[in-house]
């Protein structure tokens, strides 16, 4: 308790340490506005994701289609390939075997 005026302070008292709690810069209103607000970016961001997510899928497809589609042409040319060498290999042997 503080004593008669112009004397100090009784340190050992709780009131000499009191420090009053701080008051709030924001008002809750504002608080909960900001919340809403990121609450709705936060789910704008989660269909995007979503939406990026299926285009993600469809081009997998799409390259796993195109790496199937090469395969087959590669094995047509090979086998197309292999017999025009087998028919130019008995054309050649015929033309110089002097027959």
């Amino acid at each position: 308790m503080p004593g008669p005026r112009g004397s100090k302070p009784d340190l050992a008292s709780p009131d000499a340490y009191f420090i009053p709690p701080p008051q709030p810069a924001v008002d809750l209103g504002s608080i909960q506005r900001e919340l809403g607000a990121l609450n709705e970016a936060v789910k704008t961001l989660k269909e995007q994701s979503k939406t990026q997510s299926e285009k993600l899928e469809t081009v997998c497809l799409d390259v796993h289609g195109a790496k199937a589609a090469l395969r087959l042409l590669r094995w047509v040319v090979g086998v197309i390939g292999t017999l025009l060498a087998l028919f130019l290999a008995a054309y050649l042997q015929h033309l110089f075997s002097g027959k």
